[in-house]
């Protein structure tokens, strides 16, 4: 551990158990590294400042943490926070550094936070500010600003603190050329490698869209500019070149929100970066993010030609009520007809879905578990991992219209949507109960998909666990007539047998 004083010194808290092992609702679960801090590193080195990342994915003593940082006595000390669950491990961390002696500047950022300013520099008195939307040129200022000794008020898109009173600078604007940005540090990159860590590539930045529920469409529209910007696929290709050639896996993500992008633009970029991954003959398996009424014909063969394995997709709904309300503009027939292109080319796909609102009806929730069966019900490909209760995030449209109606309720530093009717808050509560009981055959499913040779049986368990999910939601619906707390217990049970006897088929339990 250095001991040297750093500059600004970035630390990763809470969220080491979501990146290590993974949580009901994730994408994956292995540990990752913390890419926007190591592109603001790397932007500050840049810059001429001193700059480092302090992951406790590595580290994960907090006592020692501790001794390490305060022994850097760093000027400023980043937060990153994306989501309210990683506040209270990040906000621990600091009392203690605070108690220890530590009296530099502390400042947050990521998602949360930029949605949360006010609130976050409110109820946390030790933090001294709040990087919003994308931290590079923030961070950079705000470091500059600190060692000068001059005001912060003339620094974008910046919140801070100054004795009792919060200021909340104007907008920043966000990274026009993502090529003309070094790319991340990557001094732990083998360190991850031991611990299943995989390659991660962000070649593109934002969303084009506006979900009125998504954290990242509102985080973006904090500062001013394209909301979707793209690396060239040339300077995409090459840093992935150099990853493949230190890594022990040829496993990629490409962390954007949304990989492809809009239109014929972010098509042709798709097919683009496809084509030089070919001609320099890397050998990877591609994981990537979409919208579905982004994926088109051609986009997907040359993917798949060049080691696509899987792509997630966000459908939500089969209920246009509920996609309206979602601000996702896109039809449930267009979501019909982009899964079965990924089936009819044989690609896998994660699908992200959000089965209850606080205003979902009966009738909505037998159309959401019809229009299930339908896109999944003989897909030995599309595979449902989610039928969730919608999460109003701090700072979303949806979360200020839903608190509005009285349609959600504080809950811890967030907010939690409360269904009107209760029978389908009985269905949600069972169905949340049955995707906890998935998660072995979820996480087995996500491991034979990308492990070579295995994708006969990835294809075999998928059409078995989509049998198995749609006749547990059937029994969920039927069973609502009956709403006493032992038919609920009932319900459960029937469907946890039916999971285990499946799991028990397929070796993954001896009991």
């Amino acid at each position: 551990m250095r001991t040297d004083r750093t500059d600004f010194l970035f630390v990763r808290t809470a969220g080491v158990e979501l990146a290590r092992y993974g949580i009901k609702g994730t994408v994956e679960s292995k540990l990752i590294e913390p890419l926007g801090v190591a592109y603001c590193t790397s932007y500050l080195m840049s810059r001429g400042f001193d700059a480092d990342v302090y992951d406790m994915a590595l580290q994960p003593n907090i006592g020692q943490a501790v001794q390490d940082i305060l022994l850097r006595q760093p000027l400023v000390i980043g937060f990153a926070v994306l989501y309210s669950h990683m506040l209270k491990d990040a906000y621990t961390l600091i009392t203690l550094l605070r108690d220890g002696g530590y009296d530099g500047h502390i400042t947050m950022g990521g998602t949360y936070p930029t949605l949360s300013a006010e609130y976050v520099l409110k109820t946390f008195p030790l933090v001294d500010s709040v990087v919003r939307s994308e931290g590079e040129l923030v961070c950079n200022n705000l470091c500059s600003a600190l060692k000068r000794r001059t005001t912060l008020k003339d620094i974008p898109g910046l919140s801070y603190r100054e004795g009792e009173q919060i200021f909340h600078n104007p907008q920043g604007h966000l990274i026009s050329i993502l090529d003309e940005m070094p790319n991340p540090v990557r001094d732990n990159f083998e360190e991850y490698g031991k611990h299943g860590g995989v390659i991660q590539i962000h070649s593109s930045r934002g969303c084009h869209a506006n979900c009125s529920f998504c954290g990242t469409a509102a985080f973006y529209r904090k500062a001013e500019g394209p909301k979707w910007r793209a690396r060239s696929a040339s300077h995409c290709v090459a840093e992935l070149a150099k990853l493949l050639s230190r890594s022990v896996t040829n496993e990629v993500w490409f962390t954007d929100d949304n990989f492809i992008g809009p239109g014929s633009i972010g098509n042709q970029r798709a097919i683009e970066i496809a084509e030089i991954i070919m001609e320099r003959r890397l050998d990877v398996k591609l994981v990537i993010q979409s919208r579905a009424d982004n994926i088109q014909l051609q986009t997907l063969r040359r993917l798949k030609q060049a080691g696509l394995r899987k792509m997630y997709i966000g459908v939500e709904s089969g209920n246009q009520r509920h996609l309206a309300s979602y601000n996702k503009r896109v039809l449930a027939d267009q979501n019909v007809q982009a899964l079965k292109l990924l089936e009819q080319e044989e690609v896998f796909a994660e699908l992200g879905f959000i089965g209850f609102d606080p205003l979902t009806t009966l009738e909505e929730l037998e159309v959401n578990i019809a229009f299930m069966e339908q896109i999944c019900g003989n897909s030995k490909f599309i595979h449902p991992f989610a039928f969730d209760l919608l999460i109003p995030y701090r700072g979303t449209p949806i979360a200020h219209n839903l608190l509005q109606k009285g349609l959600a309720v504080e809950d811890g530093f967030d907010f939690r949507s409360v269904i009107q009717n209760p029978l389908v808050s009985e269905a949600c509560s069972c169905i949340e109960h049955l995707l906890n009981r998935l998660g072995i055959l979820t996480e087995y499913i996500k491991s034979l998909i990308i492990q070579d040779g295995t994708t006969i049986l990835a294809q075999e368990v998928i059409l078995k666990k989509n049998h198995l999910f749609i006749s547990c939601l059937k029994r969920v619906y039927q069973n609502l007539s009956c709403t006493s707390r032992t038919i609920a217990d009932e319900t459960n049970s029937s469907n946890d047998r039916a999971v285990a006897d499946l799991e028990r088929e397929l070796g993954l339990s001896t009991k």
